[in-house]
Formats: C-alpha cells, sequence, structure tokens
C-alpha cells in the first residue's frame, strides 16, 4: 500500500472571504485589544459603569443599579450587565470593564462587512472595514470601558436588519431582527431608536427597492413596533413593575429619571455640553472621521451622481447618516460621541468610491500627506516642549505623572517608523501611523499614566496616611476612590450635595472617633481646620485631604 500524498501547498488557499476577516480581526486586535489588561478605569465615565458592575457582582441585585450603593439612574443596565458577566468570569475589573466594547466592536465590523460584500462585493466590504478601523473615533471609543461601542452595535444590527429587507429581501425576519435590535439599543442607550430613521429616506427610492410597499407592508410594520417594544421590555416592564409595587420613593424617583430625564429632556432640554448647531461638521467630523473627510472632494460629486441615479444603497446609506447627524445637531446639547453610530454606515457608501481611488495618485499623495502631518505634529509638540516651554512641561508632569516629552518623542519615532514602512503607498502609510499611534497608548501610555488616571496613586497616598484599622470614609467622592480603596469604605451618596455630606460626615465622625474622611479642597474649607488636615497633594486635577475628628471647625453641622 502507497503512503498518502502529501498535500500540495499550492492547493491550500484560505476563502478569499475567510481571508479578508482575518485581516479585519487582526487589525482590530492589533489596534484595539492591546490595551485590555493594561489599566484600571479611567475618568469619567469608566469607573462609573466598572464600579456599577462590580456592585451587581457583589449585591446579587442586576435589576437596580447602584453606585456606591446609590441607585444609578442616568443609563439603563445592559452595559452594565455585560461588564458585570465579564467580571463574574474573569474576576478582573481591568478585563471586565474592556472586553464589552472590544466584542461590539467586531461584532459593527463584521456586520459592515457582511453588508458591503452583499450589496457590492468582498472588496468594496474590506475596504469599509479598513476605513472603519482607520477612524480615530470608532478605534478610541472600542477601547474605551463606556457604553457607546455596544449602542454602536445594536443600531448597526439594527441597519443591517432593515438593509437586508429593504436592498435584499423583502424578508420579514430581517425586518424584525432590525426591530428587535433598535429595542435592545434603547435599554442600552435612549438613542437606540435611530435605525428606524432609515425609513425617511426609503421614500426616495420607493422604486428601486427589493421590498416595495404593498399591501401586507401594514401588517409588517405592526409586527416591527411590537418587536421593538417586546424588546424594550425584557427590562423596562419588570421594572416598572417592581416600582409600582414597592412603594418606595427612591425606586420611583429612579423610574422616573431614567424615563425622562435621561431621555426627552436631555434631549430637548439638555443641562450640560451646549455646542452651536454646527459643532459635528467643525469639531468632531474633520479629526475623527479623518479618513473620510480627507475623501469628501471625490465622495461629494459621487454621491451626488448616485443620489440623481436613485441607487438605493448610496441613498439609504448617505441619507440615514445625515438624518443622524441632523437629529444631534438639533438638540443645545452635544458631545462628539453622539454621531458614533453613523461613522459604521458613511465608511460603507464611501467604501464603492475608495475601491477606485486606490488607483490615483493624487489619493495616496492625499494620504501619505495627512499621515506626515500627524507625524510632524508629535515632533512639534516634542520640540516645543523641550526647547521652548519646559516649565509647562514640568507643569504637566506635575499634574498627570506623566512626562509629555518623552511620550512625544516615543509617538514621534513610532509614527515615523510606520510612515516609513508604507512610504510608497499612502493609505498604507496611513495606516501604519494610525497603527503606532494605538500601540504606543497602550504600551507607553498605559502603564505610565495608569496610577494618577485610574485614582490608584491617590488611594496609596490614602492607605500610606491612615492607620491600619481606621474606617474610612468619603465626602464629594469620584467612583474611582471606591474602586482603588485598599479597605471598606463608607459614602453619603453620590447625589447628595457636597455640603450635606460634609454635615452627614461630620456626625459620622462623632460616632467613629478613629475614624478618618477623604475628601477635597472646597469641602475642607468649608468645614474643617486645614492645619488638622493631613494633605494628600492633586490628584484628578483637584486637591485631596484626610481629616479626623479634630479637624472639625464648627462650621458645619
Amino acid at each position: 500500500m502507497l503512503p498518502p500524498q502529501a498535500a500540495n501547498p499550492d492547493q491550500i488557499t484560505m476563502n478569499p472571504a475567510t481571508r479578508d476577516r482575518v485581516i479585519v480581526a487582526a487589525i482590530a486586535l492589533l489596534f484595539i485589544a492591546t490595551g485590555i489588561g493594561l489599566k484600571d478605569p479611567w475618568p469619567s465615565d469608566e469607573p462609573r459603569f466598572a464600579l456599577v458592575a462590580k456592585e451587581m457582582v457583589e449585591s446579587g441585585d442586576w435589576f437596580f443599579p447602584t453606585r456606591g450603593g446609590e441607585l444609578y439612574p442616568d443609563k439603563p443596565p445592559m452595559f452594565m450587565w455585560a461588564q458585570a458577566v465579564v467580571l463574574k468570569l474573569t474576576g478582573s475589573v481591568r478585563v471586565a470593564h474592556l472586553l464589552p466594547s472590544l466584542l461590539c466592536s467586531l461584532l459593527t465590523l463584521g456586520l459592515v462587512y457582511s453588508m458591503g460584500r452583499r450589496l457590492w462585493d468582498r472588496r468594496v466590504a474590506l475596504l469599509a472595514c479598513l476605513l472603519l478601523l482607520g477612524s480615530p473615533q470608532f478605534v478610541l471609543e472600542s477601547r474605551a470601558g463606556q457604553i457607546d461601542a455596544m449602542v454602536t452595535a445594536w443600531i448597526a444590527l439594527g441597519v443591517y436588519g432593515f438593509l437586508r429587507h429593504l436592498l435584499l429581501g423583502p424578508d420579514t425576519r430581517w425586518l424584525l431582527v432590525g426591530f428587535a435590535a433598535s429595542g435592545f439599543g434603547i435599554i442600552t442607550k435612549g438613542v437606540g431608536f435611530l435605525p428606524v430613521l432609515m425609513f425617511i429616506p426609503v421614500l426616495l427610492v420607493m422604486k428601486h427597492l427589493a421590498a416595495p410597499v404593498s399591501r401586507h407592508a401594514w401588517w409588517r410594520g405592526l409586527a416591527g413596533v411590537a418587536t421593538l417594544l417586546g424588546a424594550c421590555a425584557v427590562w423596562f416592564v419588570p421594572m416598572v413593575i417592581i416600582v409600582a409595587g414597592s412603594n418606595d420613593p427612591a425606586l420611583e424617583a429612579y423610574r422616573d429619571n431614567i424615563l425622562f430625564k435621561q431621555t426627552g429632556q436631555r434631549y430637548a432640554d439638555p443641562w450640560h455640553h451646549f455646542e452651536p448647531p454646527w459643532y459635528f461638521l467643525t469639531n468632531v467630523i474633520p479629526a475623527l472621521w479623518m479618513p473620510i473627510f480627507f475623501m469628501l472632494p471625490w465622495l461629494v460629486p459621487q454621491w451626488t451622481r448616485d443620489f440623481k441615479q436613485r441607487d438605493p444603497r448610496i441613498v439609504l446609506l448617505v441619507g440615514w447618516v445625515v438624518l443622524v447627524i441632523t437629529f444631534f445637531s438639533i438638540s443645545s446639547g452635544k458631545r462628539g460621541v453622539y454621531i458614533l453610530p453613523a461613522l459604521p454606515w458613511i465608511c460603507l457608501a464611501a467604501a464603492p468610491t475608495l475601491q477606485g481611488l486606490l488607483e490615483r495618485r493624487s489619493f495616496h499623495l492625499t494620504a501619505r500627506t495627512v499621515a506626515l502631518l500627524l507625524t510632524t505634529a508629535l515632533a512639534a509638540a516634542f520640540v516645543y516642549l523641550q526647547f521652548f516651554d519646559p516649565e509647562r512641561a514640568e507643569e504637566m508632569q506635575t499634574l498627570y505623572e506623566l512626562d509629555p516629552r518623552s511620550t512625544a518623542l516615543v509617538a514621534t519615532l513610532a509614527t515615523a517608523a510606520g510612515l516609513a514602512a508604507f512610504w510608497r503607498n499612502g493609505p498604507r502609510a496611513y495606516m501604519g501611523v494610525m497603527a503606532a499611534l494605538w500601540l504606543t497608548h497602550s504600551f507607553w501610555v498605559y502603564p505610565r499614566l495608569d496610577s494618577f488616571k485610574s485614582g490608584r496613586s491617590l488611594m496609596l497616598r490614602v492607605e500610606q496616611a491612615l492607620p491600619a484599622e481606621a474606617p474610612l470614609a468619603l465626602v464629594n467622592w469620584k467612583e474611582q476612590t471606591i474602586l482603588q480603596a485598599r479597605r471598606d469604605t463608607v459614602n453619603f451618596g453620590f447625589l447628595v450635595p457636597r455640603e450635606e455630606q460634609a454635615i452627614q460626615g461630620l456626625a459620622w465622625l462623632k460616632q467613629n472617633r478613629d475614624g478618618y474622611i477623604l475628601l477635597q479642597k472646597p469641602d475642607l474649607e468649608d468645614c474643617f481646620l486645614k492645619n488638622k488636615s493631613i494633605d494628600l497633594g492633586i490628584a484628578h486635577r483637584r486637591q485631596w485631604f484626610l481629616v479626623n475628628h479634630e479637624a472639625d471647625a464648627g462650621r458645619c453641622g
């Protein structure tokens, strides 16, 4: 019997679509996952969500989130559930606060690739994913322990489901998936309904849809709305029933805050983040949607032609993105992250044009110039801080416990290497520079800045200053102080006015004569004697002190 023939290496080939997915996954992991496990949660939002998830695991109460034992009404619990599950499985806050964002971003990339391949081809699908990974905003939020990567994934699934029905259907199942994803997006963050805006640009291309309006459309619409409400009801209905039967004013306030203040009121009558109507166009898109922004001279004429020809793919994608940006521009309260859910789909709309641009020298020159400007800006920052304003550098180093000169120099060298490695190919040079930036962020900035940003250095100072068995209370506290505390702490509420917290703290000190309170300078000046306090220095741009009952100035309580 003859031995089996060895496989011919030339015959062992990877499916092209599989190869594309491997490329996208590899770049995504390089850009995003390299930071996981290298840092604790950083303010302002990461410690809040991580603390809520930690308290869910510790208390066993996953339905009504708490922060420092006080109900947390600002966001629905979906994202904190995900963090709590990972924390339960791994026992690591460092992993749990970032892993859900990574997984959600991989899902978003997968949905963009799938839709690009179905509407055009796998080349367009790959380019759309590379555009998305080259966008600073997408990677920044994917690397953050915040809600936005998750709500973007839910919205992406909603858009994907609607496109499968409208352009590749009719497919009632995918239509209902779109509505369900919108509902789950709503109980992640109120703006999860955004995919439904897709049905406005539909009016421009009714004759070109795979799922034209018919006598059956009304029942599909009703089924969709019912599905959306059913997804919301997974959390909403039990929460309302429990609150109604509790006769608990705190739970009633939680329900009213999360259903009204944090949704409609936050949009129609915001109380912070005030920006002009053009904020996204001038302050967000040019820097954070960078590949799309420098492609606009080629994209706008092409999209104009596509609209005139009523290409339903471009009309629905670009039309929906414009509606999302317009929706958030109308409200006076704005943050750059609000328009993140639109970014994956504008990248997909741009990818067919990019396919042709890759053959143009002018486009390669533009991409190479952008990459060179990023590297030059870092070099200029180093030269300025090193030779022209070293005092400013020293101030920043004292404030953030990180030398900005060495950081700028390392980032310059890394981006210069990425630029040089792919100099002849403009888009690759740009991606090389972005890779260098994210790797520098993970392996240089994280280890050096984490102790300060996470509050670990502050709480270490607290531990060194306190007697071994002394009880510790917090006044006007931050979430990271509880996360990084090395002993059990007492607090008097987060939403309670700081003056009242100080009064309650004084009462606590009278009952705990060996106890200490950690507080900030304004609270010290209001109620305590500075010469009887322990100065812990600056952290998070605030001065912190420890006081005991001997520091009571007799001015409060």
